[in-house]
């Protein structure tokens, strides 16, 4: 199969792929931190608590993200796809998703230290408000992405 090039608008998505959710964290805990900073408090168990909690669900995310990009692989040929494959649109959503599965991923392994290491105070809140953000984000550019699929199978 031949390779096709990418076009600027190509290279533009995926660096919005890449660095939206990346800022918009580190904004966002940044903001929550300045803006409701005084209002939170939560007690190292608690917070560790919470941790282990979101573990579970950023795991099962995870295998979602994996399981989406094996069908997206498996797809069959039809005009539709291969209208997002031509215009490299295809590539651009499998790495939208494996970037939110990388981000995951981190996640994971940062909530896998936390667990181990037992610590937990206000810097670390932010950081995990901030990679709550990141992963929200992500996932909405998938989901964005996916239901763009869903919409347009018809025509």
């Amino acid at each position: 199969m031949k390779r096709r090039e990418k076009t600027k608008a190509n290279v533009l998505d995926r660096i919005i792929i890449t660095l939206l959710p990346i800022i918009l964290g580190i904004a966002g805990g940044i903001s929550i931190k300045f803006v409701f900073g005084k209002y939170i408090n939560i007690i190292p168990e608690d917070g560790l608590d919470l941790v282990k909690t979101v573990f579970d669900v950023w795991g099962i995310l995870l295998g979602f993200i994996f399981t989406a990009v094996s069908i997206l692989l498996t797809i069959g040929e039809n005009s539709f796809v291969n209208a997002l494959v031509e215009t490299n649109h295809m590539q651009n959503i499998i790495y939208s998703y494996v970037m939110a599965g990388l981000l995951l991923l981190v996640a994971i392994v940062f909530a896998l230290v936390l667990m181990f290491v037992k610590i937990w105070n206000c810097a670390i809140l932010y950081v995990f408000i901030g990679t709550n953000i990141a992963i929200i984000v992500s996932i909405a550019i998938c989901v964005f992405f996916l239901f763009g699929i869903i919409l347009n199978m018809n025509n």
